[in-house]
């Protein structure tokens, strides 16, 4: 029984290989080793707004997903039920220039430990550490509550303010709140 359902996909990459009109996309290759390979060129990137998606079209938005849109130039964080603002509070940006996109929550820390740069130590005329070493890792610099939207990004409630942590801050009460609401994988606007 498992025998013949493993022969399904062969069966079907089969005839899919032995079809003899055009087929523009996927292409199906046989290799010199026996195996088969199914390409199609990759989809090329969009930056057609959520928002203004059509109805039919799959969005990340919907009547009951909560969100965040973050203003730069407003210097402003609102939290999204739907399309119904829940609450908007001001944050500090600690970053030159906040990268305009889409986003989602990677991941949620509760006292994470920040990585401190080279340029941490040398503008307090500090020893560097070894790349790697324990001295490196700071708790606290990030405060209590952490959503990282990438490597690089992350939304946080420290109580200090480092310009090497970077990210965006905002109060501890607001942090809460937004924590609670979004899940890894929540759609976070950066406008």
């Amino acid at each position: 029984m498992l025998r013949n359902k493993a022969f399904l996909p062969i069966a079907f990459l089969l005839i899919c290989s032995a079809c003899t009109g055009t087929v523009s996309e996927p292409v199906a290759k046989w290799q010199s080793n026996g195996s088969i390979v199914i390409a199609g060129p990759v989809p090329s990137v969009s930056t057609l707004s959520s928002r203004t998606m059509l109805g039919f079209m799959p969005s990340q938005i919907t009547a009951d997903k909560t969100w965040l849109s973050i203003n730069g130039e407003n210097k402003t964080i609102t939290l999204i039920k739907g399309n119904i603002p829940i609450s908007t509070t001001s944050v500090i940006l600690n970053e030159n220039k906040l990268p305009k996109g889409h986003y989602e929550v990677a991941l949620k820390q509760h006292d994470a430990l920040w990585h401190a740069s080279d340029e941490y130590f040398t503008n307090r005329k500090l020893p560097v550490p070894a790349v790697g070493s324990r001295e490196r890792y700071l708790r606290g610099a990030l405060g209590n509550s952490v959503l990282y939207l990438n490597e690089e990004l992350a939304i946080h409630d420290s109580e200090i303010s480092i310009p090497e942590v970077g990210g965006i801050h905002v109060s501890s009460e607001d942090m809460n709140v937004i924590y609670e609401q979004l899940e890894v994988g929540s759609y976070i606007e950066v406008e």
